[in-house]
């Protein structure tokens, strides 16, 4: 991207001083937005994927489709404390962040049906356990997928097993379907079937889709797959490659088309972070979190930074965030950030030191060989250039001669561990280049030209799409042209 030389004007007072009230406001309404989001959608009722009623398994929403544990009937003190040790313990989600985030053409999507008509890919996160990461990839990703990532609280004390057999679970309850069961989405959605239900005090009378007979209820009753695609970044990374393993093997019912692996941490046992993380989890309590702020440069580079003052003055965005909509989305999460960032204590972090991170990584060294089996099985490898974290190159090549050799590797020029999903890459692009069955006419495989080309700061970024000297205004971002709100448990 080439630089352009400003000058001074008697208006960029007005502009800052416009930017401070705006920040303020926004920053209160932006407050509101994400205690609405967590109150009045993910704090509703959710059912338990691992729940044995099926009919309760369609009820989970792709804006908090949550695996927490159903609760068992309170005939007793006992079985009372049992259950909330359970649910203290046990705290993994399932969430589409474009909807949680009210980016308009995925809700008018998701209202209108067409995403069930696009393979999903499920994001699998880091040991910090958000898809805050990639979050700026997720617009363009949604014209390819119906995106999804797992989600885990601080709260949660889940094993590694655990994790995986979560991941089996949602995968099957979202993406294998029958004849009597449905998306999961809504529970009052009737447009992803043409079932037809009438109801009355004495009876209720149910019509299952396709033709009468014997035939009918034999082609009703074949299943139908969604296409699935797993993505997994760091940790997720080892859990991704699990659960991939699992479903070529074991699961041939799921219909999983490709696996992308992101600074992928099975090479933890030889990481910085191996090296580093469990001494901080032993410090005394006062001295814990300067030595979380040690360890912050392991995930930063000395690109993101800069990359953020160019969105913030005006001067850039991300090549893909490149219209109003898009931007919008942009502020919102960012918004958010200081309420949904978490913040890990010493025994979430030891917990996921040691069962995660360390038992994932010498859980899957002696399963990587199995892939050999599966030649035809493509995959996409992507690591951080200045990756302080984990040894990223050097494990995406030993794992792309590890997997079938049908596997494409990507390495994100000066982008660090926590930014590699971030501005300098443009991974649906990368997703389409990898699995010819996702491109369409005109579609991008590479990043665009111009911020292609950018050096420095400018990989990756390109000038405004409205060449304005100044970013869409905050006051904007939850405007209804911007801004849909899914109801996910809309009343009958």
């Amino acid at each position: 991207m080439t630089r352009t030389t400003t000058t001074t004007r008697p208006t960029d007072g007005l502009h800052s001083w416009l930017r401070c009230c705006h920040f303020f406001i926004v920053l209160r309404l932006g407050y509101g937005f994400v205690r609405d989001t967590n109150t009045a959608t993910l704090g509703r009722p959710v059912v338990s994927i691992s729940s044995n009623n099926p009919s309760q398994r369609q009820l989970a929403v792709s804006l908090a489709m949550a695996t927490r544990d159903s609760t068992p009937s309170r005939s007793s003190k006992s079985e009372s404390a049992t259950v909330s040790t359970v649910k203290r313990q046990l705290d993994v989600a399932f969430v589409s962040p474009l909807i949680q985030y009210g980016y308009k053409p995925a809700v008018e999507a998701l209202e209108s049906g067409s995403d069930a008509k696009k393979p999903v890919l499920l994001y699998l996160p880091g040991f910090d356990g958000t898809f805050l990461s990639p979050f700026l990839q997720f617009p363009e990703l949604d014209t390819i997928f119906d995106v999804r990532c797992m989600t885990v609280s601080t709260k949660d004390r889940s094993s590694y097993q655990q994790l995986k057999t979560s991941v089996l679970e949602y995968l099957e309850s979202t993406c294998l379907l029958t004849a009597d069961s449905t998306p999961a989405r809504t529970e009052n959605d009737d447009r992803r079937n043409n079932t037809t239900t009438e109801s009355n005090s004495n009876n209720t009378k149910t019509e299952k889709p396709g033709k009468g007979g014997v035939l009918g209820r034999l082609f009703s009753a074949r299943p139908r797959k969604r296409p699935i695609y797993l993505a997994g970044e760091s940790f997720g990374g080892i859990l991704a490659l699990d659960v991939t393993l699992t479903i070529l093997k074991e699961r041939p019912d799921l219909d999983l088309k490709g696996l992308c692996l992101i600074n992928a941490a099975t090479c933890y046992d030889r990481s910085r972070l191996a090296a580093e993380a469990p001494r901080v989890a032993e410090y005394p309590s006062w001295l814990y979190t300067f030595g979380l702020a040690k360890l912050l440069p392991l995930f930063t580079d000395e690109f993101s930074f800069h990359q953020l003052l160019l969105i913030l003055k005006g001067e850039g965005l991300p090549s893909v965030i490149d219209d109003e909509t898009r931007e919008a989305y942009m502020g919102r999460v960012a918004f958010s950030l200081p309420f949904v960032i978490p913040f890990l204590d010493k025994g979430t972090l030891k917990h996921r030191l040691n069962e995660w991170l360390s038992y994932g990584c010498n859980y899957m060294l002696s399963r990587l060989p199995e892939f050999k089996q599966y030649p035809n099985f493509r995959s996409l490898i992507v690591a951080g250039e200045k990756d302080a974290t984990l040894p990223s190159i050097d494990e995406a090549e030993r794992l792309a001669s590890s997997l079938p050799r049908r596997s494409s590797l990507y390495v994100v020029e000066g982008a660090g561990h926590a930014s590699t999903c971030g501005a300098r890459v443009d991974l649906a692009a990368l997703f389409r280049s990898t699995f010819p069955e996702l491109r369409k006419r005109k579609s991008r495989t590479s990043m665009k030209e111009e911020a292609a080309f950018g050096q420095g700061p400018y990989f990756g970024m390109e000038p405004r799409y409205d060449n304005a000297t100044i970013g869409l205004s905050p006051l904007k971002y939850w405007s209804r042209k911007y801004f849909k709100r899914f109801n996910a448990f809309k009343e009958k």
